[in-house]
């Protein structure tokens, strides 16, 4: 099984706090990583945690917001110490681009890599980026400013042939592709075929991880990630502060909770702290009164999905 595992580099809102770095974290699936925001002080997460950052290949960012975007031209520009030569892709909403260009621009940086800025509109979700093994999702967030979500999804592979099988059924190489294929092979009218089940490995459950950036509490997204293995959903506040969570459109512990238990997730990562918390152990509590398999997101931990 292919390595899929995600790592916490920010779990504060607004500003750093209490030792919290503003929003970030690595996902790793096989030999692809992907960053999802970059708040500032990211650089030194990622050497804390001896990421070696010329690994990252695509970066996405979820809203213009300072906390989510204020480490990325610093993190761009210092792959010029680690002579970076292949390109850098960054996803983000309409602005990301203008934004970049004019940090590097005023600084007059010039990069010795290719960077490839694709601006998504951030109300519409879909497809943004898949390779042959995993497809992002963008999720329509409900924010003060345009904002995605993103839901990362294993692709389903080839079926994988039994050896001992292909000898039984001696099967030549134009069935052994379509069994692959998850087609089924007729030899003679009438005759029941050969499936992929009869000859093949179970395919495994494919594997997802949700990041509900910046958002009030909003249920439209529980059918866009519905099963989902680990979500991540901001919890800015305690459930005492509702009615401050409403104002300024995000959410609380307690409402990202009943998202997790409405989607029916594997598990729910807390994070995206406010910055008057100096402890965040109430978050874990409040979200397991209504959903027990809630983790406290801190930075450093690593989560296998």
């Amino acid at each position: 099984m292919k390595a899929f595992e995600l790592t916490l580099l920010g779990t504060s809102s607004s500003q750093p706090a209490f030792g919290r770095f503003p929003s970030s974290q690595l996902l790793q699936y096989d030999n692809h990583y992907f960053m999802i925001d970059c708040g500032e002080g990211i650089q030194i997460q990622l050497s804390r945690y001896k990421i070696k950052r010329n690994r990252i290949n695509t970066i996405f960012i979820s809203h213009l917001h300072g906390d989510h975007i204020y480490g990325l031209p610093g993190v761009v520009t210092s792959f010029l110490h680690h002579q970076r030569s292949e390109p850098l892709r960054i996803i983000g909403p309409i602005g990301i681009k203008a934004y970049l260009e004019t940090c590097l621009g005023l600084s007059e940086v010039h990069l010795a890599f290719r960077l490839e800025i694709e601006e998504k509109d951030a109300t519409r979700g879909g497809i943004i980026y898949e390779n042959e093994r995993i497809m992002v999702s963008a999720i329509p967030l409900k924010h003060r400013i345009p904002t995605m979500g993103f839901l990362f999804t294993e692709k389903e592979v080839f079926y994988r042939l039994i050896p001992e099988k292909i000898i039984a059924f001696d099967l030549s190489h134009e069935e052994m592709h379509m069994l692959k294929s998850g087609k089924t092979v007729f030899r003679s009218e009438g005759e029941p075929g050969i499936t992929p089940s009869d000859v093949c490995h179970p395919l495994a459950k494919l594997r997802s991880y949700a990041y509900i950036s910046d958002t009030i509490y909003d249920q439209s997204v529980v059918p866009i990630i519905q099963g989902v293995d680990v979500l991540y959903h901001e919890t800015t506040y305690l459930k005492d502060m509702e009615k401050e969570a409403i104002d300024r459109m995000h959410a609380t512990s307690e409402q990202a909770a009943n998202i997790a238990s409405l989607a029916g997730a594997g598990r729910l990562i807390t994070g995206h702290y406010s910055s008057r918390y100096r402890s965040i152990q109430e978050f874990e509590t409040e979200c397991r009164e209504i959903f027990t398999a809630t983790f406290l997101g801190m930075e450093g931990m690593v989560i296998k999905i």
